[in-house]
């Protein structure tokens, strides 16, 4: 049977459209696996994060804040030692280094002790005269693990061994071990007209 020439033309145009018809329907069907592959990944990221949430929540430790008072006599010459870096006389580099019983404050018992130094970063600073001292001061209490590290700097006149009477000095606690592990939080020393001490620390602890 013999074709019409409209017959002739149409089916390339058929041919053409059924063609792009199925090309339609993949990348439809492609694009709907793609939006639900995206929804899963959606909900499988929204469970592991409620799984995150859930676990550090249960892991959550309480922040407790505790204050500690300790004590100690006169910084003396037997409980100190002043190593004078070159050149002579207070200069860059001096180092003063201290082992001192504590106790709590009013009482004579021996409840621990501090060592540590004190290094001498600048002179004539913040005026003619005095001095800035860095600290690397460890806090034995008790147990040798339970301890507490203060750092910081202090101004001290350029003559004196410590700071000067009636004064008061507040330095960071850097951190601690034992019973004070992870320890924050600041550590406020007084001296007191009579050459006696206190520290007192400040600080917060995860339990």
């Amino acid at each position: 049977m013999k074709r019409s020439p409209a017959t002739v033309l149409r089916s390339p145009i058929a041919a053409m459209a059924r063609s792009r018809a199925a090309a339609l329907g993949v990348a439809l069907l492609l694009a709907g696996g793609g939006v639900a592959y995206a929804s899963g990944t959606g909900r499988d990221s929204r469970r592991a994060h409620r799984s995150a949430v859930t676990a550090a929540t249960a892991g959550r430790t309480q922040a407790t804040r505790v204050v500690i008072r300790v004590a100690h006599g006169p910084v003396t010459a037997r409980n100190s030692q002043y190593i004078d870096a070159p050149p002579a006389g207070p200069s860059v580099g001096d180092v003063r280094t201290y082992y001192l019983p504590l106790t709590r404050p009013g009482s004579s018992r021996k409840i621990g002790y501090l060592t540590g130094t004190l290094t001498t970063t600048a002179t004539g600073r913040p005026r003619l005269g005095m001095e800035l001292r860095t600290a690397n001061l460890v806090f034995v209490l008790g147990r040798a693990a339970n301890q507490l590290v203060v750092g910081g700097v202090a101004v001290y006149a350029q003559s004196a061994p410590v700071i000067a009477n009636k004064s008061v000095v507040t330095r960071p606690v850097i951190g601690g071990s034992g019973k004070y592990a992870g320890a924050r939080g600041w550590c406020v020393t007084t001296h007191f007209a009579n050459n006696t001490w206190t520290h007192v620390f400040h600080l917060t602890l995860d339990r």
